[in-house]
């Protein structure tokens, strides 16, 4: 059924080209054939499109500027623009250092951990600020960020009970309590809009946003004091 199919596929693109063979559309239609079956191989290999930088911002260019030409894209996809788009922006901001691995600090020990779960248990009250400071009275230089991690997996084992003192307080202060937050949104040219907003919580409504590109203090705290 395949090779029948193929061949009256293959004859009636004969056909075609002879009655038009002093046009370019069987050129152009043989470039689609192509393009078809390199475009199955890449599937089935699992294979990137091997297109350079500029053949990429050409192509994004095309795609954008001239919908009516996106039916004629064989091996470009909504998909692979978005994939470029968003590689562009990631590889704008972090100059193309993605994957390279950040030095940080060395784990801790096992016997250091204890020590954390120790003190957390038997000063349930104490935060990772004053556990830390207690931490250093003996030489042991730990950040806060660390012993909250140390303090969240014991409590996901549990070995360390959960502190119900949050919850109490949020679940009593539900209906009065504000959120304010920052998200970015990217467009063409690489330019980066910052957006303020405030939510209250209860009823997840948005009750003011502001966009800038120059997030600063005087920017925020007009925002705050336009909100009171």
């Amino acid at each position: 059924m395949l090779l029948l199919k193929s061949l009256l596929h293959l004859i009636e693109f004969t056909i075609f080209y002879i009655i038009n063979r002093n046009s370019i559309i069987p050129k152009v239609a043989l470039i689609w054939q192509e393009n078809q079956r390199y475009r199955r191989y890449f599937n089935e290999k699992n294979i990137k499109l091997p297109f350079s930088i500029h053949e990429k911002w050409f192509i994004r260019s095309l795609y954008i500027s001239t919908p009516k030409a996106q039916r004629y894209f064989t091996l470009v996809t909504p998909e692979t623009i978005l994939y470029i788009w968003k590689k562009a922006i990631r590889d704008y901001w972090t100059h193309g250092k993605v994957n390279v691995p950040k030095k940080g600090r060395p784990p801790i020990t096992k016997a250091i951990k204890e020590l954390i779960k120790n003190l957390k248990i038997d000063h349930y009250l104490w935060g990772c600020r004053r556990i830390q400071n207690e931490l250093e009275k003996i030489s042991i230089d730990i950040s806060r960020e660390t012993i909250r991690k140390v303090i969240q997996d014991y409590r996901k084992s549990g070995e360390i009970k959960p502190n119900y003192s949050w919850k109490i307080f949020l679940k009593s202060h539900w209906q009065s309590l504000f959120a304010c937050d920052f998200f970015t949104v990217e467009i063409f040219g690489f330019k980066k809009f910052y957006v303020f907003f405030i939510l209250e919580l209860h009823s997840r409504r948005i009750e003011h946003y502001s966009i800038t590109q120059n997030p600063n203090i005087l920017f925020l705290r007009n925002q705050l004091s336009y909100f009171e």
